[in-house]
C-alpha cells in the first residue's frame, strides 16, 4: 500500500521556524523646552532617548534557550551646556536547560551588561573625570543551576555555582580605582550564588510589562552583602505607533562607593535611574 504525503505536511517536517519565538519593542522619544524672556526662570533644553528591548526564545521537546538584548541610549542638553548622556545601557542574556521534571530544568546561564560610551563624573576636589565607557566596566556572569518556569511569562533561575568578572578596559577609568576593583586592575572575578526572577506579559490589552531582578552574593568577600539589580519596562500603546515608555533600574552594589557631600564621605548608596518617554514605538 502507497501513502501519499501531501506537500503541506512536508514542509511542516523541515520548518524549525515553529520552535522560534521573536519580538520585541523600540521606541525613540524626545522632549524640548523654548524659553524666552521667561519671569520665573528656567534653561532651555532637548532630550532625545532610544530604547530597543528583543527576545529569541526558542522551545522543543524538553529543551529550551531564551535570549534577550537589550540596549537604550539617551542624550540631552540644557542651557548653553554641551550634549551629555542621561541613559546608556547594553546588555545581553542567554539561558539553556533541559527540562528534567516538570516546569524544572537544569540550565546554564550567560549574562553580559555594559555601555556604550563615555559618562563622567565630578570628584571631590570639583575635577571632572572619564567613570565609564565601552566595557568600562563590564559585568559577566556565568553559571549552572535549576530553572523554574511555571507559566510562559515567569521565571525563577537559582545557581548555587556562579561565576562573575568585572573587567574594565579602558586605562584611565581603571586607575581611579572604582567597581570593586582595585587602582589600576583590569579585571576581578568573584564566586558565588545567584538567583534571578524573570517576568514579561501583556498585563492588560496591548501594555506590556518586563521586569528582571537579580541577586548575587560574593562566597570570597562580604556574602552578606547582597548585589541587587532590578530593571523593569513598562509599554503602553496610545495610539498606533504613539506610546508611552517608563523604565527604570535600581541597582545595589557593595563595592560601588559614591561621595556624597553630605556625609564627606563615598558610601554605597542605591543607584536609581528613571527614564519616562513619549514618542513612537514598535512592538513585534
Amino acid at each position: 500500500m502507497i501513502k501519499f504525503i501531501e506537500a503541506q505536511d512536508v514542509v511542516n517536517v523541515n520548518d524549525t521556524t515553529k520552535y522560534w519565538d521573536f519580538g520585541g519593542v523600540t521606541s525613540l522619544t524626545s522632549s524640548q523646552v523654548a524659553l524666552s524672556h521667561w519671569a520665573a526662570g528656567g534653561n532651555n533644553s532637548i532630550t532625545v532617548n532610544g530604547l530597543a528591548s528583543l527576545h529569541a526564545n526558542f522551545t522543543k521537546d524538553n529543551q529550551s534557550w531564551t535570549n534577550t538584548f537589550e540596549a537604550s541610549y539617551g542624550t540631552q542638553k540644557t542651557g548653553t551646556e554641551k550634549f551629555q548622556k542621561s541613559d546608556d545601557k547594553l546588555n545581553f542574556s542567554s539561558k539553556y536547560g533541559i527540562e528534567t521534571a516538570k516546569h524544572v530544568y537544569i540550565a546554564a546561564l550567560f549574562n553580559f551588561n555594559s555601555q556604550f560610551y563615555y559618562g563622567y563624573k565630578t570628584l571631590e576636589n570639583g575635577t571632572k573625570v572619564k567613570s565609564s565607557g565601552f566595557m568600562s566596566p563590564s559585568y559577566f556572569i556565568y553559571s549552572i543551576g535549576i530553572d523554574y518556569k511555571p507559566v510562559d511569562y515567569f521565571a525563577v533561575y537559582a545557581s548555587p555555582l556562579t561565576g562573575k568578572s568585572t573587567f574594565i578596559n579602558d586605562t584611565t577609568i581603571a586607575s581611579t580605582a572604582d567597581y570593586g576593583l582595585d587602582a589600576n586592575t583590569k579585571l576581578r572575578n568573584e564566586l558565588g550564588a545567584y538567583i534571578k526572577f524573570e517576568f514579561s506579559k501583556k498585563i492588560y490589552k496591548e501594555i506590556t510589562l518586563e521586569s528582571k531582578l537579580d541577586f548575587f552574593s560574593n562566597y570570597l568577600k562580604n556574602p552578606q552583602n547582597i548585589d541587587i539589580n532590578w530593571n523593569m519596562l513598562l509599554n503602553i500603546p496610545v495610539y498606533k505607533f504613539l506610546t508611552v515608555t517608563l523604565n527604570t533600574t535600581i541597582i545595589y552594589d557593595d563595592d560601588i562607593k559614591i561621595y556624597d557631600k553630605e556625609l564627606g564621605r563615598s558610601a554605597a548608596f542605591a543607584q536609581i535611574k528613571e527614564v519616562f518617554g513619549v514618542g513612537f514605538s514598535y512592538t513585534f
